[in-house]
């Protein structure tokens, strides 16, 4: 099956030349792959022609990172779509294992997931999104408890993710509009509720943290940002939710209390007042309620999991980068 990997580009050509070289490593070559720069202050044209089957295309004016995935969407001809930013890493294995994947998917699915890999900007793996041992697909809401289960509220990233053209017939653009920096979050998470998952344990996808990440935001913005769709998806979803007793708010926005706890004990009362109030939200109660100490450990000892998993995986291979 035909597989789009566009990468929207807003990164020096050292990254990029990265990427493009963990596309080109694949173990089963990819045959449509194409470079969208969002009108960048970079010169690719030297990427352009080390690699002549990639297609390089450069927007006219900046359109912000949502704009360009919808650019990237208007370009889109495969059945299958997915983006790859182009300061992240696909596994040499990538494409091989989709295939494999999307033949045994049911034909019901529209978005697809796999396990994931953050890493520092040195490529040496930082944790791992690794969530079961077997393939699954489910809908709403097993798709989300699941997920919820290992402490992973809505879907991860970039090429970790895959899109049937139907996804976005169904369920619109990205909406850049309303969220210029994290508009695939709030997409995503409507998918979740209305539609199917299919996840794949296997690590095919690399996400690299670095100072110099296009998505212009600082960890606060950020999080005020998912207050904001968690929220918003809340409220539409909210008959949904009440039937199957779903709360949308709590356990996601509970992470930023304790961040809030960790800023308090850094010093920096700032920090910590906006951060608490993000997570009151979900959470008046705070660091009052029972339930909290026990969100609490149980996030510590998943996110340990992860940490000691790519600690595993740093010993095995060292640097992921290509």
């Amino acid at each position: 099956m035909k597989i789009d990997v566009f990468i929207p580009a807003y990164h020096p050509p050292a990254l990029v030349d990265q990427c493009l070289r963990s596309v080109a490593r694949q173990t089963l070559p990819i045959e449509s792959v194409t470079v969208v720069d969002d009108a960048s202050p970079y010169d690719l044209s030297d990427l352009a022609a080390r690699y002549p089957t990639v297609r390089f295309l450069r927007n006219d004016r900046n359109r912000g990172i949502g704009g360009n995935l919808n650019r990237c969407l208007e370009l889109a001809t495969a059945e299958v779509i997915t983006f790859l930013h182009s300061d992240d890493l696909l596994a040499s294995d990538w494409h091989a294992v989709w295939q494999r994947r999307l033949a045994e998917a049911p034909a019901t699915a529209d978005l697809f997931m796999s396990g994931s890999v953050i890493m520092d900007a040195n490529g040496s793996p930082w944790m791992v999104h690794a969530f079961d041992r077997k393939p699954w697909c489910a809908a709403f809401p097993l798709n989300v408890r699941r997920l919820w289960r290992w402490k992973c509220y809505g879907v991860t990233f970039s090429a970790s993710l895959l899109y049937r053209r139907r996804f976005f017939d169904r369920f619109g653009p990205f909406p850049c509009d309303r969220f210029p920096h994290n508009s695939d979050v709030e997409l995503n998470l409507r998918g979740l509720i209305e539609g199917e998952l299919f996840f794949t344990p296997e690590l095919l996808f690399y996400f690299r943290r670095h100072g110099g990440q296009s998505v212009c935001q600082s960890d606060l913005q950020a999080a005020e940002t998912a207050r904001d769709i968690f929220c918003s998806v809340a409220a539409r979803y909210q008959e949904r939710l009440q039937e199957v007793g779903m709360d949308l708010l709590r356990e996601p926005l509970a992470v930023y209390q304790i961040l809030a706890l960790v800023w308090r004990l850094k010093g920096d009362r700032g920090r910590w007042r906006r951060y608490r109030q993000i997570g009151a939200v979900g959470n008046p109660a705070g660091w009052l309620s029972p339930w909290m100490w026990g969100f609490a450990a149980r996030l510590f000892h998943e996110y340990l999991r992860r940490w000691l998993l790519a600690r595993r995986l740093a010993f095995e291979k060292g640097s992921l980068l290509p």
